[in-house]
């Protein structure tokens, strides 16, 4: 019975599929059904253990350096391609989150082997962009970069070249294997140096304890728009000009910067030969277009000896206005003061200056007005002058085209008042004056022998040069001259030369002409003389003359 209780079962599952083929007549159907529940299992399998084996291999290949090794190579590869050897003691990748270490890390020119850059520690966070596409390449974006300790050295030979003129900037190109992507860096530094030198203008300089942070203005507009803000600050630093050094100088900066160009929101500058403050913009680095408001104070006297360059400069001045320029070419206006200013043997006393400058290189060239308690220069001293005008040169020396007032004007002739000069012109150069003015005007001259009143003048000559002053006109005019003991009344000198060396003064005049002379004894009209020969000194006065000629005479008047 047993027996064949199993051969019914058996024959039963015999029968089973074929009632069952015979009620479903598709076999392909059921044999398309790979999603079974068996299957399912097999692959949820193979899954977990091809995540196991990933992880395995990520692990190691990250434990023992294979992940480092392959960025590494492809980040030395592309300083390759921009002109940059690249090398650090340690260079390491982090998995979660991505991120790559720096230790010791040196940057140097390519073909000359020169330094660019040092990092001494820099972490810099990185996101692979989409991972899980299936492409060969791989954009790799650089989101964050703190560096603690970095060296810059940026040098200009004798002909104008740059360390940096042999980089080339290499666009990442569709397919490569991994592209680096730093529009959207946040960047941040301390601890920084940065070395400057050109050699052809001989300037040198050291920025010392250098912080700079630097992140997109907004990080959603497109990397081709994107501006960045920045923040700049350097203390204990140096400058060097010619062997002359300048320190300390502290710098701080801030402000928004593109790649064409910058608005600085502030920029201070402090050291011991002064203080500026500015803002403004820069529009073209290329050409280096500027338009700055500046509000600075300079102390001449530490630049002047910091700077020895042949003319000693005492005294302080403050400035405020703005400064527009392109390259080397420069426009300014604006207001200068100062409360006492010296320069050689030239020096002024409250001192205001309103004018525009407008200059290439070391040329400059200069209109406006400049009012001053006082003047001085070698023996002369002018009060109250007012120059109006031009002025063009290079440093101290200098050519003026304009007008002169004053107060009053002590020569080593005599005194002046009521002064007034238009039609000037006056060139300073090596140390000498040479002037020529073509219409002065005195209320009154006066010195120990001669008082004149209403003194006119054209085209008047004055040289100074090693202590001697000498002025030369073709024609003086005066409503009265009192000289002497006589009373001269409209006189008219031609030809006249003034000779001043110390205290000797000698007078020369080729005719002169008097409508009276009036002295206790004496009343002439019409005086005529020619040859007049006058010499000062400091004990008594000497007057010759030639043919002493006259219309009338009168005695004891």
């Amino acid at each position: 019975m047993p027996e064949e209780n199993d051969n019914q079962t058996e024959n039963t599952e015999e029968i089973q599929p074929q009632e069952t083929m015979t009620e479903e007549p598709s076999p392909v159907v059921e044999r398309s059904r790979y999603f079974t529940r068996r299957n399912a299992v097999i692959a949820f399998g193979l899954i977990g253990i091809l995540a196991v084996l990933l992880l395995l291999t990520t692990i190691v290949s990250y434990r023992y350096g294979v992940f480092d090794n392959y960025v590494k190579t492809q980040f030395v590869s592309k300083m390759a391609e921009i002109g940059v050897v690249f090398d650090a003691d340690v260079f390491r990748v982090s998995v979660a989150p991505l991120k790559l270490e720096l230790k010791n890390a040196t940057f140097n020119d390519k073909v000359t082997g020169e330094k660019l850059f040092f990092i001494k520690d820099a972490k810099l966070g990185l996101t692979v962009e989409n991972l899980y596409a299936w492409q060969l390449s791989r954009d790799i974006k650089l989101d964050t970069t703190d560096v603690d300790g970095a060296e810059v050295f940026v040098k200009f030979d004798e002909n104008g070249n740059s360390n940096f003129s042999n980089l080339k900037l290499v666009e990442d190109e569709q397919g490569s294997r991994v592209n680096f992507l730093y529009s959207s860096v946040k960047f941040s530094l301390k601890n920084g140096v940065i070395h400057f030198n050109d050699v052809s203008r001989k300037i040198s300089a050291d920025a010392e304890n250098v912080l700079l942070t630097l992140e997109p203005e907004n990080y959603q507009v497109p990397d081709e728009q994107k501006r960045y803000k920045f923040d700049f600050t350097s203390t204990d630093s140096n400058f060097v000009y010619d062997e002359s050094t300048v320190e300390p100088v502290d710098i701080r900066a801030s402000g928004i910067v593109d790649d064409k160009g910058a608005e600085i929101t502030r920029l201070k500058l402090t050291s011991p030969i002064g203080e500026s403050t500015l803002n403004g913009t820069i529009t073209d680095w290329e050409r280096l277009k500027y338009n700055l408001n500046i509000n600075s104070t300079v102390d001449l006297t530490q630049t002047s000896n910091i700077f020895p360059l042949g003319t000693a400069i005492r005294g302080d001045g403050n400035f405020s206005g703005t400064v527009t320029g392109e390259g080397v070419k420069y426009l300014v206006e604006g207001e200068i003061k100062s409360d006492a200013l010296a320069a050689s043997n030239i020096r002024l006393k409250a001192l205001t200056v309103n004018a525009t400058v407008d200059g290439d290189g070391a040329m400059y060239n200069a209109n406006g007005k400049a009012v001053a308690e006082m003047l001085t220069f070698e023996d002369f001293q002018i009060d109250f002058p007012q120059l109006i005008g031009n002025v063009r040169g290079t440093g101290t020396d200098f050519r003026w085209v304009g007008e002169l007032q004053a107060a009053a004007a002590k020569t080593p002739s005599g005194t002046i008042a009521g002064l007034f000069i238009s039609d000037a012109i006056a060139e300073y150069k090596d140390s000498q004056l040479d002037a020529n003015l073509g219409n002065l005007r005195a209320q009154k001259f006066s010195s120990e022998d001669v008082e004149i009143q209403t003194l006119l003048a054209g085209n008047v000559k004055i040289t100074n040069n090693n202590g001697t002053t000498n002025v030369s006109a073709p024609n003086l005019r005066a409503n009265v001259v009192n000289a002497e003991g006589a009373t001269l009344r409209g006189v008219n000198a031609g030809d006249v030369k003034i000779t001043n060396r110390g205290d000797r003064t000698d007078v020369r005049a080729g005719n002169v002409r008097a409508e009276t002379v009036e002295t206790e004894d004496v009343r002439l009209k019409n005086l005529r003389a020619n040859n007049i020969v006058a010499n000062a000194g400091s004990v008594k006065t000497n007057i010759k003359a030639d043919q002493v000629q006259a219309d009338s005479l009168d005695a004891n008047g």
